[in-house]
């Protein structure tokens, strides 16, 4: 009789769901890392919530956390625009695919 061996790898448990002050974490932590927009931080956020779930009684309020986020400084639309403009200049991209 042979003994069953462990499985190679453990199952995962499943994500914690989302709370609000978890999913400002969440957005601080992502915009700590990345450059990004309002609409790309807005959709990162929605893409979270429907991995992770939810956890509170209201649904999340995701435009005004990425609001705030703007305000604070966190976000700048323009300056992300300049900056990937800069690079696709810089990388050889005509102006016109630039503009657009």
């Amino acid at each position: 009789m042979t003994a069953s061996r462990p499985p190679k790898y453990k199952e995962r448990k499943p994500p914690r769901p989302l709370d609000p002050a978890r999913l400002q974490e969440v957005a601080v932590a992502y915009v700590g890392r990345f450059a990004t927009t309002r609409a790309k931080l807005a959709s990162y956020l929605r893409r979270k919530i429907g991995e992770k779930g939810w956890d509170a009684p209201r649904p999340p309020d995701i435009e005004p956390l990425v609001e705030r986020l703007a305000a604070l400084g966190y976000i700048d639309d323009a300056a992300f625009a300049l900056s990937k403009a800069r690079s696709l200049g810089q990388r050889g991209y005509g102006e016109r695919r630039v503009d657009q």
